[in-house]
């Protein structure tokens, strides 16, 4: 993406990475839940998503278009 970006998760938790690969891979449900109070119930369930993740936006839900 632009711009990019550098992160580093020191000193490691257990099961820290983890936690943030859920949390990352779980932007594109919430950028296409419909608004409102959503808890993760709401969500579908979370799961490793490879390639670009912009593909699994809805058109609808793209901010810049």
């Amino acid at each position: 993406g632009v711009p990019n970006i550098n992160m580093v998760n020191s000193p490691e938790v257990p099961g820290g990475i983890g936690t943030i690969a859920m949390c990352v891979n779980t932007i594109p449900n919430i950028i296409n839940a419909r608004p409102g109070l959503k808890s993760m119930i709401d969500l579908p369930v979370p799961r490793a998503l490879m390639g670009d993740m912009r593909d699994l936006i809805d058109p609808e839900c793209k901010i810049v278009k």
